[in-house]
């Protein structure tokens, strides 16, 4: 979610998926999918240099995303940044084949597999090159549950235990507390309940 001024809006939501639904495009189609994701790339780069603000959901699995928020951080936006995640690749792989069973489009496991470990590196890169404002670490392995949050402005950082604690995560979230380690901290800096469970979604 890249903010730059007033209220988020509907409006300010850029995906492919919606482009390829919008333009009447087959979302089985390589040649229409790709064409949707070039349109949604020119729409966001166009909105940030306009100054309007910009919500966008991405598997953020490549660097080219780091990328666009390092351009839209030099124009002055406030990144806050959702990361949905699920401890472990093959529940990923069982929703996409749900997903197929029921008409949706297929990815190959291998590709799964690929993204899931970029998608995690990423999110631990732009922690660690302080390039958002703010990061909201959402369990969805079972149901939505926020795990981790760190805001780069006040200093505050939570992760919790239970990620911590977990195999499946423990090295991910381990280097998320290092990389946040360093954050000048208040007194105050924990987090409370409501503040974990209630993300802002206005600046």
């Amino acid at each position: 979610m890249l903010i730059k001024k007033g209220q988020i809006d509907p409006k300010d939501y850029v995906c492919p998926d919606e482009i390829v639904k919008n333009e009447g495009w087959d979302p089985f189609s390589k040649e229409d999918v790709i064409k949707a994701m070039q349109k949604a790339e020119e729409i966001r780069i166009c909105k940030v240099l306009k100054g309007e603000n910009v919500v966008m959901e991405t598997v953020f699995s490549h660097p080219s995303k780091i990328d666009y928020i390092k351009f839209a951080k030099e124009k002055g936006y406030k990144v806050i940044f959702f990361f949905i995640m699920t401890r472990n690749v093959e529940i990923n792989k069982e929703r996409v084949k749900i997903r197929v069973e029921e008409g949706g489009h297929p990815v190959p496991f291998d590709k799964i597999e690929s993204r899931f470990k970029r998608s995690l590196e990423n999110m631990l890169r732009v922690v660690k090159v302080k390039v958002i404002d703010e990061l909201f670490v959402i369990d969805n392995t079972q149901n939505y549950k926020i795990v981790a949050k760190v805001d780069f402005s006040s200093g505050k950082v939570w992760i919790s235990e239970e990620v911590l604690s977990d195999e499946t995560t423990r090295e991910t979230f381990e280097k998320l507390k290092e990389y946040t380690s360093a954050l000048e901290r208040k007194p105050t800096a924990k987090l409370s309940r409501e503040e974990r469970e209630s993300p802002p979604l206005s600046p």
